[in-house]
């Protein structure tokens, strides 16, 4: 197995664990425990810890184990407000470089959460939700805000995955559809409005 995969191997088992419910906020991440369960050597722990570190999942201290991070709801509140102002520009940069393949993914991703209808499972609507948001930022030109942003949006998802009771995603078809239409119009005024909605229906 080579490193490249190795790695890959124990941070896509992270990742469901958390999606799974499996590890919680604050939970300490053993590298020889995931050395174990994965089967690859400790170096290749490292390594994924590393990404997933880089990437807003973990946090360590010196002389302890890596933690799946356990931000209070101020530091949450905090981090959505800093996101909102972030993704504005973001959105606003992108819009000058959308394209009409953009906007087809775009409305696919709206009609994937209308077929959400029946069912709702926080960790499918996360995914769902981040891919449409970063579908956006995608094309702003600014690696950093970018890089920002990513991780952002997965501190977010650990917040939503483990903290938020919604039963339905409802409301935030209505604002993601507003999004869009802002963004197709290339409206930033429209389109920050319609964020502040779609974020404003998280509750801390």
């Amino acid at each position: 197995m080579s490193g490249s995969s190795s790695v890959d191997r124990v941070y896509d088992y992270v990742k469901r664990q958390i999606a799974d419910n499996a590890i919680f906020p604050g939970n300490s991440i053993v590298e020889e425990e995931l050395a174990q369960k994965t089967g690859v050597s400790r170096i290749s722990v490292r390594g994924a810890l590393t990404r997933l570190r880089y990437e807003g999942f973990i946090e360590s201290r010196p002389n302890h184990s890596a933690r799946l991070i356990s931000p209070s709801k101020a530091e949450m509140a905090q981090i959505f407000e800093a996101r909102y102002t972030v993704e504005c520009r973001a959105i606003a940069l992108a819009m000058k470089n959308k394209t009409p393949a953009q906007i087809k993914r775009l409305r696919e991703l709206l009609n994937e959460g209308a077929k959400t209808d029946n069912y709702f499972s926080m960790p499918d609507y996360v995914n769902l939700n981040r891919a449409l948001h970063f579908e956006m930022i995608n094309g702003c030109g600014n690696s950093y805000y970018i890089k920002f942003l990513n991780e952002l949006y997965n501190k977010c998802g650990v917040y939503l995955i483990f903290f938020d009771k919604s039963q339905s995603n409802e409301a935030s078809k209505e604002t993601h559809t507003k999004l869009v239409d802002a963004f197709e119009k290339g409206d930033p005024e429209a389109a920050a409005k319609a964020l502040r909605e779609d974020l404003d229906l998280v509750s801390f």
